[in-house]
């Protein structure tokens, strides 16, 4: 159980870290779009390759936090 909780860590530590780098990295072209600047046929792509990953991550986090939630409701209301 430890080593499966240590493992769970680290894929949730990993999920959360590259979930930050697509929100980096996507607030970085929409700064520079906002700044004027002209993005190429390649960045758009994947800008838009970005944001569908991160988009994705976050459906999935809210998912997993939507089911811990509900087990955690079970749990606080079966009788002792």
């Amino acid at each position: 159980s430890s080593s499966a909780s240590v493992s769970f860590a680290g894929v949730l530590a990993s999920f959360a870290a590259d979930a930050n780098v697509d929100h980096a990295l996507a607030l970085q072209a929409l700064g520079q779009l906002e700044r004027g600047e002209a993005l190429q046929q390649r960045e758009l792509l994947l800008l838009q390759a970005q944001t569908y990953r991160y988009a994705h991550r976050v459906d999935v986090a809210t998912r997993v936090l939507d089911g811990v939630n509900s087990c955690v409701k079970q749990v606080l209301q079966t009788p002792l």
